[in-house]
């Protein structure tokens, strides 16, 4: 038996917050007659809260992006994205983005690694962040907002830099960027209000002036972390609770 808080019709586990884990319930019924068939198991891996981050989109172990490609196009471990999260530092009025890739033991030159998103509170905008390498494998992170002009096969994207991001931003070597962001840069979002088809992209065309083109390794389709798809899990949307609450996902 796990631990945990049952109140009216909800229970609560305050032991599952691993983040490898995938967790499993059944619920059954008692009563002087014997026990219900216990035959309706759910699963429910914790994806983190919203202080440290919510995973927004993680890329199963089966997905080209995770293992590396189709025969012939294995892409390097610094753009092979394994999930994005979002979240909230108490205390702040920041948003929080995360993007966790294969490794970033080193950081290869004229490269782009970008968080997107859609706000209800500036729905003409679609705005990123992200960090951005020189020619030298020096790191920058900015911010800016976003056009995308629709092709046949993908969306190229426009960026329009607007500034640095906040400080406190950085990467480690095990491939996490975090971006920290002040909301009222980002269309000022407010709680209850939702971040829409957040996703990742990673480019290694160069970056002056900023190009429109994926990487070149002919991964096109398994660079966008896409929401809402049949491979993934949960979907792209994260909604504002404000940083003073810090509340579990599965």
């Amino acid at each position: 038996m796990i631990a945990g808080t049952q109140t009216g019709g909800t229970y609560v586990d305050t032991t599952a917050t691993h983040p490898s884990q995938t967790y499993y319930y059944k619920v059954v019924a008692v009563n002087s007659v014997g026990s219900s068939c216990a035959n309706n198991e759910i699963a429910a891996p914790f994806v983190g809260d919203t202080c440290s981050g919510v995973i927004i989109h993680r890329n199963l172990p089966t997905h080209p992006e995770s293992t590396g490609g189709t025969a012939g196009q294995l892409a390097p471990p610094q753009y092979l994205i394994d999930y994005i999260a979002v979240g909230e530092p108490a205390s702040t009025n920041q948003l929080m983005f995360k993007m966790k890739v294969g490794n970033l033991q080193t950081l290869p030159p004229n490269s782009r690694w970008r968080m997107v998103w859609n706000s209800v509170a500036s729905p003409d905008e679609q705005f990123y962040v992200g960090m951005t390498t020189d020619q030298n494998n020096n790191p920058s992170f900015e911010y800016g907002t976003l056009a995308t002009a629709s092709l046949v096969v993908l969306g190229v994207p426009t960026e329009n830099p607007v500034g640095a991001a906040d400080p406190g931003t950085n990467y480690n070597s095990d491939g996490t960027i975090t971006i920290y962001i002040d909301k009222s840069k980002v269309g000022n979002p407010q709680p209850g209000d939702l971040l829409g088809a957040v996703n990742g992209r990673t480019f290694n065309t160069g970056d002056t002036p900023p190009e429109t083109l994926e990487r070149s390794n002919l991964l096109i389709d398994h660079t966008f972390v896409k929401g809402n798809t049949d491979n993934s899990y949960p979907p792209a949307t994260y909604t504002v609770v404000g940083n003073n609450i810090c509340s579990t996902h599965k």
